[in-house]
């Protein structure tokens, strides 16, 4: 190994080895005491993921409902039993002390199959507990005459590590040690080491809080098995040390540095394979990776902090226990495995290539099964929880009612299917007769009628509460029992109110129609009433309308309406007929041209020219044109002589349509002018032109220009008064501000007579300004050279004729090319405008945009919302309508609602005769208009009438106490019976039962148990009515009936979830069973509209069915990752990790076959734990081999290096691998929790594979791969014959 501990740190260890080993012991101590309070969890849900379907229900379960009291439960089959027998032995079951309930039944295949009979005995005390132990023995001395089988439904087992079996553990590591150690006394230092290790896992296991069960009975186990070999690295190391060192001290502290890398890469792997379990989604991986990768870690520490301590002190006693131990001899091995290396070669890929493939066939169990051999006469209960919102109770009785049909059900408890389920009367009169033959009493029996009106009062609520004196005497009248309870001075009481008892005549909503014909007055008049009423009632909505409907209705329909003409005037009619034009939708789409828009909107026929012409270039019709110089210069003119147009040039643009002129003049542009005409078209001062004339003809007379040479114009341009001896080297002007050429003259030479065009002047400036050896390139500046050359492109433009787009004009110029658009746009109006079509809507919009159209932007704007919602066909409501026309809110929605009330459907607005009455005498009667309208007759007509409806109709609600009273205060119809006699509301009372059930069936009408009772409880069993209906073994029936109820209620419905438990006799884990729970699933998804959770151990299977393969998949690549990187970072090679980590994977493959082939189930967490120890732990047999090679490969060669890899390495393997085989092996015999035991199983039969294929396979490979494992200093084999 290339890293070690550093010498310091191993000295520092060994000198302070006393105060150390006293803190362990310590902290072991402590830890011992925290054990306890480390919490055991049992329930493997628990662990399920957050996102699990099951996790949310069972916290919904245990957020709204009480917790189930816990009930153990026992089975237990005989056989020959009569059944009479059965029945006394049930009996004498119930009769044993701490049962509360014995299930059985006679003749129920469920409790009896051929001579077999199954009771089940339910206790309400803890599984294991000593009153559930004697209930046990009670029930084997109920039955020692007869042939019995006893099985308690124990929910775990694995939660506690009985004493017996972690002797024998210790016991088996002892041994296997005293076997393979050369002293008596080095396994008990090993034991010692790491059970304190194990003790300090152990207790700081509380900072978990919990662990499970699983990992508390085999973490210790695997702990002990998993790091022992670090203990035997050191111990063999120190060995080898002694022999030279000068001190014993000395030896550890060399054997600390010397053994460090072998046990810490060692436990690194084993520690780093099992984190792999914590990308499990089941929390249970992380329990078991955490805690066992803790163990392994402290182990590692107890090897180097607590065993160096232990072998100083014990260092005499271990050499005078020395004794004879076994160490194997693998010489002839090594000579076999490098002789066949090749042919190993092949054997391993055909190996590796077979196991994966039967490995991938190998089918994974959920769960482990044990003996039980009631469950395979009588099928064991499967309950399945399922939780819904409660909103989804419709269809839970569906499901319900559909599982009660499946034969695999055994029941289903739910609200919907026991107390809660809906019955017939017919139902419920039979099971009412099963609960009192059930109970033993006559509690439930009750007769026809009482059924009928229990039924009758739950379904109907409180509707015999109250009746009207309609209903009540007409009943009465009808129904001879109920008038035989009637004197005859209510009944001529009752005759002289029958003539005023129609009361849905009098209450019942009318037309204008139904109106007139009930208050006797005409249709006119009625409909009058209905518009006041709508006016008067701000509740009452108008239809909306369109502007052009309102226009016409009030311009065809309103003015012409004597009645309602004075809702507008004049001026309001006409202003209404001078915007109906803009309503015309089709009109306003319709583009037109502008002299006609000019007189559609009342505007100047000029401006809206213009505006048409700003359409049109906006609209991108004059980019693609192109027009010369002086088309360009014309048509912007034309543009700064129009105030409103001009805003889109600038300033100094508009200032410089003059100079623009200048240059459009081609002929001038060529002609050759003095310094004063070319300052002026450049912008220059005349001396800087002067010296850039002079420049120019001192380049002209020596020879080439800056630049290159001139063009045939600049040549003519030279005067011949330049000096003719002039060189290009002779000074030039450095600027304007140059006082003149270097020359040494007093004053500046005369430069009047030179002279050049304009084109051969910006020619020549500006080939020399880009020219670095002219001196102009230094005199030009940026922003002048700019200015220069868009001069010059401009008046190569004009001399050129060339036609350009505003786009490319507007560059040269610095002018907005929508305003060069504009202003050629404008020019052809004269031409082209006639063609041009706008719609009146696109030019009302952008007009309203126009930001010079402040003085009418209210009116523009509110034209274009006429003209755009008109388009848009757009109903106003009248508010709106009010304000686009200028008319008050009231206005405009009296002729809403008058419109509405003439062409629309206004039977909202009816009216009951009552209300109509009411409206008239309290809001129309007292307003002068209205009252007009009726004689005075009619309003006294009126006000009486109202006085009678309302007598009327203020009786519907009367209670029979309220009825007796008024018809005791009621004139009777013969006015000579005298005062009349007070009515008994008693009988009044009876009248209204019998009356509201006179008319009712009890056909399709259902209650269901829950529902019965409460009725019977909350308006039957204190009501006096029914005293001679009910006897007192009624009433204690139904009130212990809520009780119960009431406790069942709250079990399976929550404030917001219900529960359903389905009991099924499908086995927990089978096709079957997984088609049951996907079907269930299915339904939740289908038929309930917030979903469901269904709990239970299946349910449980089947979401780790769903996520398994994933998971193995992904935790065997991040195992065979993560183990790869720790080997290829301390071999620094790629090639030998590689190796490693298909060696140990084909023995994981390996495994997961022999399980199968064995006829075991091949238990998914095994599977887990396997991968990742066999990748963790017996990868470092490989590691310590290979090193041990590679290390021998340095001076010796192929076949020697094995046999001394294999001298090396084959003591340490042996003893740790017979550790991890044989203790993990024997004890999968001893567990009876057969998930533990399992997990031993194939614990002990991954480790035999891999160290097999370590041994057998693994130097043959190393051999034929030594090129690649080797390493690079390695002895080179000679070349063979």
């Amino acid at each position: 190994m290339e890293s070690s501990m550093p010498m310091n740190l191993a000295r520092f260890l060994v000198t302070t080895r006393h105060m150390i080993l006293a803190v362990m012991i310590t902290l072991t101590i402590g830890a011992a005491f925290l054990i306890p309070k480390v919490g055991v969890i049992t329930d493997m849900a628990e662990f399920l993921p957050a996102d699990s379907s099951m996790r949310a229900g069972i916290a919904l379960m245990e957020e709204e409902f009480p917790e189930d009291s816990e009930i153990s439960t026992t089975r237990v089959m005989t056989r020959g039993l009569s059944e009479e027998e059965e029945l006394a032995t049930a009996e004498a079951l119930a009769r044993i002390p701490g049962v509360a309930k014995v299930q059985h039944k006679a003749g129920d295949p469920r409790f009896h199959k051929g001579e077999a009979s199954l009771f089940i005995v339910e206790s309400p005390h803890p599984y294991g507990s000593a009153q559930d132990t004697a209930i046990h023995h009670a029930i084997e001395e109920q039955l020692a005459g007869n042939e019995h089988v006893l099985r308690s439904d124990t929910p775990s087992q694995a939660d506690e590590l009985p004493l017996w079996i972690i002797i024998i553990a210790v016991g088996l590591v002892a041994l296997i040690l005293f076997i393979m150690c050369p002293s008596w006394l080095e396994p008990l230092l090993f034991l010692t080491t790491i059970g304190m290790a194990v003790v300090l896992n152990l207790g700081t296991n509380i900072i978990r809080g919990s662990i499970a069960d699983i990992t508390f009975t085999i973490g210790a186990i695997l702990q002990l098995v998993l790091s022992m070999d670090y203990s035997i690295i050191l111990m063999n190391r120190y060995r080898h040390e002694r022999e030279s060192a000068r001190s014993t001290t000395e030896a550890m502290s060399r054997a600390l540095r010397g053994a460090s890398s072998s046990i810490l890469s060692s436990s690194m792997t084993t520690v780093v394979g099992l984190l792999m379990l914590c990308f499990m989604s089941l929390g249970i991986g992380m329990d078991l990776g955490i805690a066992l990768a803790k163990g392994v870690f402290l182990s590692m520490l107890s090897v180097f902090l607590i065993l160096p301590s232990l072998i100083l002190m014990f260092d005499r006693w271990l050499l005078a226990s020395q004794k004879p131990y076994w160490e194997p001899r693998l010489r002839g091995l090594a000579h076999v495995q490098f002789r066949f290396r090749w042919p190993i070669l092949l054997v391993f890929i055909a190996l590796f290539a077979g196991s994966a493939f039967s490995a991938a066939g190998t089918p994974v169990a959920y769960t482990l099964s044990t003996d039980d051999p009631i469950a395979e006469v009588f099928d064991k209960d499967n309950p399945i929880v399922l939780v819904y919102a409660n909103e989804d109770e419709d269809a839970a009785r569906a499901l319900a009612q559909r599982l009660e049909g499946d034969p695999r059900v055994s029941s289903v408890a739910s609200h919907s299917s026991t107390i809660g389920k809906q019955r017939s009367l017919q139902d419920m009169k039979s099971a009412l007769n099963q609960m009192s033959e059930e109970s033993g009493t006559q509690g439930f029996i009750l007769d026809d009628r009482t059924l009928r009106l229990v039924y009758f009062l739950a379904h109907e609520g409180k509707a015999s509460e109250t009746m009207t004196l309609a209903e009540f005497v007409s009943f009465v009248r009808s129904d001879p029992d109920a008038s035989s309870h009637m004197d005859q001075s209510m009944r001529n009481r009752l005759d002289a109110l029958t003539p005023f008892l129609d009361r849905e005549a009098l209450l019942t909503p009318q037309g204008a129609a139904g109106l007139a014909s009930v208050l006797k007055m005409s249709e006119e008049d009625a409909r009058a009433i209905l518009l006041a009423h709508a006016i008067s009632d701000p509740s009452i909505s108008a239809d909306p309308m369109s502007l052009a409907q309102f226009i016409d209705f009030v311009a065809e329909d309103l003015a012409q309406d004597p009645q309602y003409s004075s809702l507008v005037t004049g001026a309001q009619i006409a202003r209404l007929r001078s915007v109906e034009r803009f309503t015309d939708a089709e009109a306003m789409t319709r583009p037109i041209g502008y002299s006609q828009m000019a007189r559609l909107l009342g505007m100047d026929e000029e401006l809206l020219a213009q505006v048409y012409a700003t359409r049109v270039a906006s609209g991108g019709a004059y980019d693609s044109a192109k027009w010369t110089f002086p088309q360009h210069l014309d048509a912007l003119g034309a543009v700064a002589a129009l105030p409103q147009a001009a805003a889109g040039l600038a300033q100094d643009q508009g200032a410089g349509l003059d100079k623009l002129a200048q240059i459009a003049d081609a002929a001038a542009m060529m002609t050759p002018m003095d310094a004063s005409s070319l300052a002026r078209i450049t912008g220059q001062s005349v001396e800087e032109v002067g010296m850039i004339l002079q420049l120019k003809a001192a380049m002209s007379q020596g020879g080439t220009p800056p630049g290159g040479p001139q063009s045939g114009s600049a040549q003519s341009g030279a005067q011949s008064g330049a000096q003719s001896g002039a060189q290009s080297g002779t000074p030039v002007p450095q600027g304007p501000q140059s006082s003149g050429p270097q020359n040494g003259a007093d004053t500046p030479p005369d430069t009047s007579a030179l002279m050049a065009s304009p084109k051969d002047y910006l020619d020549f400036l500006l080939a020399a300004s880009n020219d670095p050896t002219s001196p102009l390139a230094t005199m030009i500046g940026a922003e002048e050279k700019k200015g220069l050359t868009a001069l010059h492109g401009l008046i190569s433009l004009s001399i050129s004729g060339q036609a350009t787009s505003a786009a490319d004009f507007a560059s040269l110029t610095g002018i907005d090319h929508r305003t060069i658009a504009f202003a050629h746009a404008l020019a052809d109006i004269p031409t082209l405008g006639g063609q041009w079509a706008f719609s009146p809507q696109e030019i009302v919009n952008a007009l309203a945009m126009e930001p010079g159209a402040e003085d009418h932007a209210a009116e523009l704007k509110k034209l274009a919302t006429i003209i755009n919602d008109s388009i848009a066909g757009r109903a106003y409501t009248p508010a709106r309508l009010a304000t686009l026309t200028g008319m008050s809110d009231r206005d405009a929605r009296s002729i809403a609602l008058l419109r509405s009330s003439l062409y629309s459907d206004s039977s909202a607005w009816n009216m009951s005769a009552r209300d109509a009455v009411t409206f008239l005498v309290d809001t129309m009667l007292p307003s002068v208009y209205s009252s007009q309208r009726f004689t005075s007759e009619e309003r006294e007509q009126l006000r009486f009438l109202r006085t009678l409806i309302d007598s009327v109709v203020e009786n519907k609600a009367y209670t029979p106490e309220e009825l007796a009273a008024f018809l005791t205060r009621a004139p009777a119809n013969d006015a000579g019976l005298g005062a009349p006699e007070r009515i008994d509301p008693d009988q009044i009372s009876l009248a209204y039962l019998m009356h509201a059930a006179s008319g009712w069936s009890p056909q399709g009408r259902s209650l269901s148990i829950a529902q019965f009772v409460s009725t019977m409880s909350k308006k039957i069993l204190n009501d006096p009515r029914f005293d001679s209906l009910l006897t007192q073994e009624n009433r204690a029936a139904i009130t212990e009936a809520e009780e119960k109820i009431a406790q069942a209620t709250v079990q399976l419905i929550g404030p917001t979830h219900s529960r359903m438990i389905i009991t099924t006799s499908l086995p927990e884990e089978s096709e079957h069973t997984e088609a049951f729970v996907s079907a269930l699933l299915a339904t939740c998804q289908a038929e309930f509209t917030q979903g469901c959770h269904l709990i239970g151990n299946s349910v449980l299977i089947h979401e780790m069915r769903k996520s398994f393969p994933s998971e193995m998949s992904l935790i065997s690549w991040l195992t065979a990752a993560a183990i790869f990187t720790v080997i290829a970072l301390t071999f620094l090679s790629p090639s030998l990790p590689a190796l490693l980590v298909l060696l140990v994977q084909a023995g994981v493959f390996i495994t997961i076959t022999t399980i199968g082939v064995q006829g075991y189930s091949n238990y998914y967490l095994a599977q887990l734990m396997v991968q990742c120890i066999l990748m963790g732990a017996t990868i470092d047999y490989g590691i310590l081999v290979s090193s041990q090679y590679r290390e021998a490969r340095r001076s010796l060669g192929i076949r020697e290096a094995l046999e001394h890899a294999l001298a090396r390495s084959i003591h340490t393997i042996m003893t740790s691998a017979s550790i991890m085989i044989l203790v993990t092996g024997i004890l999968s015999f001893l567990f009876d929790n057969p998930t533990v035991a399992q997990i031993c199983r194939t614990i002990s039969i991954g480790a035999l594979a891999a160290t097999i294929l370590i041994l057998f396979m693994l130097p043959g490979l190393l051999a034929a791969l030594d090129p690649l494992i080797g390493g690079r200093t390695r002895l080179r084999e000679p070349t063979r014959s």
